[in-house]
């Protein structure tokens, strides 16, 4: 498995305080939190606002 790089884990934290901060409360698969993390990711990389992908993809995904 390949290590983390500091910036990996700055992506990675500023995906899950997004999730937390939007999409609290949104039931979602377990086996969906990567595809969420892929999404952010994405978006950081490309230089697109996370924000928006991470949520629109959320509710595509969403349980409730």
């Amino acid at each position: 498995m390949q290590r983390q790089t500091r910036q990996d884990k700055q992506i990675d934290r500023q995906i899950e305080a997004i999730y937390y901060r939007r999409c609290a409360g949104v039931q979602i698969g377990i086996l969906d939190i990567p595809r969420v993390f892929r999404v952010g990711r994405e978006a950081i990389l490309a230089g697109a606002d996370p924000e928006p992908a991470i949520v629109n993809f959320v509710q595509t995904i969403r349980k409730n």
